[in-house]
């Protein structure tokens, strides 16, 4: 009995160190997954860190070339409208250089009549 005993132990002894073994590997692979998650979240937490900082910048970005362009086409605006008056101010001047042609003209011909 005593030797039945004792190999029963004996493979008792050995299912635990194997169950041991298995064991130490789970906990070894466990940390090593653990540790590659660390890592992968560490990585995504950089990328998260970066997006948003392109983000921020491509949001400065738009805005400032929107205010850009508000400027460009308010300045575009003032000079169309400017051009306008101006277009205007030349037509007026040339009716009125026009005007003051004929009348040289009728002043010229009176002026040949009386002479």
């Amino acid at each position: 009995k005593v030797a039945a005993g004792d190999a029963a132990a004996a493979a008792l002894r050995l299912e635990m160190e194997s169950a041991r073994r298995e064991l130490a590997a789970r906990d070894a692979a466990l940390t090593e997954t653990r540790s590659k998650a660390d890592a992968l979240k560490a990585a995504n937490d950089g990328l998260v860190q970066q997006s948003s900082a392109a983000a921020r910048d491509a949001d400065a970005r738009i805005a400032s070339l929107s205010s850009q362009l508000d400027d460009a086409r308010r300045a575009a605006a003032a000079s169309t409208g400017s051009a306008l008056g101006e277009g205007r101010r030349a037509d007026t001047a040339e009716a009125h250089l026009k005007e003051l042609g004929l009348r040289t003209e009728f002043l010229r011909s009176e002026r040949e009549k009386l002479l």
